[in-house]
């Protein structure tokens, strides 16, 4: 199974995203990373339109501020779940434990009053009065665990008795206080007997605070990436704007820019071509990463969108560094890869596949060969696909698109990778037959490649001409 944790080690805008988001406490790091991955449209919409709610509270500056202070009081919490199943197993809590649940019951009764103040209804914070009660007998509400004279009669008149003793007749008084260390011993096994009693309050508050969190954080990372919420669709996954967040920030730092992409497709495999550095892997990247954040809950990274819920993203993509991991050669990884994304499209599984630039490690022929076939496949099973390729005279019937290339207009002067990004128009355009514009040796003059490779590369593909 999928859980935001397993993903965000293979999909690098995700681990960006991850270490961008910004969760207070570590119960709501823990549980996104323990969230799997949901293809359910009643589930994700509640997790669309509670984002959605929080986002509206955010724009309020008396409810913003409220937010805040509930931000400051989850930065407070820990962690207490290997507590309360202690308790939920009836062991007895030693005094550093008993502090735990009592300092987590009075920062959960202070998040709830102040949601309450906002008026926000998607997360329901339980009551916990009765453990509040158990643990503060004195009803200050400091976060502090003392075996308080109020927990038992017998314990305060041994207390109150070694005071009287301690200077008096000390040997008299250290009678007393072991008496007083076993009296509360049972103190300790009464009060965890009671909380026992407790233990599925406190496990349901413990899941209410993290999903808080990551809503309060979903909501936040959205306005602050000006990301869009998403529709539910059923047939067509449509995107306005779609961009991919981690390579904008890298560009950003360059002070470059990111164009984004329109881009609509339904259950069919799409075939993109297009000049070398054309970011034809980038867009593949942003689909995966806007449809694992859709599928986690989040908003997505485009200025409008449409999305269909798929059982699983599967990829091949350049450098996931499948090869190292299983030991195989690259070809011999990816052929793994693709054949389990064969394997499902023909059990009929609704899956999302992204392959870029297939067969790319073998010959030209076979490595074609191979990629009609592919198509062949995913178009008889009508699977979401994208696959990227540099091959030609690709016969398979299918969508295909071509990322625009490079502008003329611009390229007057232009040297080395800096200029280049300036010099592509990144827009997705429909292929036609014959329309394989050739543009390597002018990316290769603009990287200040060897002249004498170049000179020698054009003679070669003027002297393939010749003998056509």
């Amino acid at each position: 199974m999928k859980t935001f944790g397993t993903v965000i080690k293979k999909v690098k805008g995700l681990q960006f995203l991850f270490e961008k988001l910004p969760l207070s406490s570590s119960l709501g790091r823990n549980a996104l990373l323990h969230q799997p991955l949901s293809h359910n449209p009643a589930q994700l919409q509640a997790a669309f339109d509670t984002v959605e709610a929080m986002m509206v509270l955010l724009r309020n500056d008396a409810d913003r501020k409220i937010i805040e202070r509930i931000g400051i009081k989850l930065g407070q919490t820990n962690d207490i779940h290997g507590t309360v199943k202690a308790l939920e197993s009836r062991q007895i809590l030693d005094d550093i434990q008993l502090f735990e649940v009592k300092k987590f019951a009075l920062l959960a009764d202070d998040i709830r009053e102040l949601l309450l103040q906002t008026g926000f209804s998607a997360v329901e914070i339980p009551l916990l009065s009765k453990t509040i009660n158990i643990l503060d007998p004195q009803n200050q509400r400091i976060p502090h665990f003392y075996i308080y004279p109020e927990y038992d009669e017998t314990l305060r008149a041994l207390r109150q008795e070694y005071e009287s003793l301690y200077t008096k007749l000390p040997e008299a008084a250290e009678t007393i206080r072991l008496q007083c260390v076993e009296r509360e011993d049972v103190v300790r096994q009464n009060l965890s007997k009671q909380l026992s009693a407790q233990h599925k309050a406190l496990f349901k508050t413990l899941e209410a605070v993290a999903q808080l969190d990551i809503i309060i954080a979903k909501a936040l990372l959205a306005k602050d990436f000006a990301f869009c919420k998403p529709i539910i669709g059923t047939t067509k996954t449509v995107f306005q704007q779609l961009f991919n967040p981690y390579v904008k920030d890298l560009l950003t730092q360059k002070n470059k820019s990111f164009q984004a992409i329109d881009i609509e497709f339904g259950n069919e495999p799409t075939l993109i071509t297009g000049v070398n550095m054309g970011g034809k892997t980038v867009f593949l990247r942003s689909i995966q990463l806007a449809q694992y954040l859709f599928q986690f809950g989040f908003y997505v990274p485009a200025a409008e969108a449409v999305i269909v819920p798929v059982e699983d993203i599967l990829t091949s993509l350049n450098d996931e560094g499948q090869a190292e991991a299983s030991g195989l050669s690259s070809f011999a990884a990816e052929m793994a890869v693709v054949s389990d994304i064969v394997k499902a499209a023909k059990a009929k599984k609704n899956i999302l596949a992204l392959i870029d630039e297939l067969a790319r490690t073998t010959n030209p022929q076979e490595g074609n060969a191979i990629v009609n076939a592919v198509l062949d496949i995913l178009s008889e099973n009508h699977t979401r696909a994208f696959i990227t390729t540099h091959y030609g005279n690709i016969r398979s019937y299918c969508r295909k698109l071509r990322v625009k290339g490079l502008i003329k207009e611009k390229m007057d002067g232009v040297q080395g990778v800096a200029g280049l990004n300036d010099c592509i128009d990144y827009a997705l355009v429909e292929h036609r037959e014959g329309d394989a514009p050739m543009a390597a040796l002018t990316i290769a003059r603009i990287l200040k490649m060897d002249d004498d490779i170049i000179l020698k590369a054009e003679q070669f593909i003027q002297s393939n001409k010749s003998h056509q």
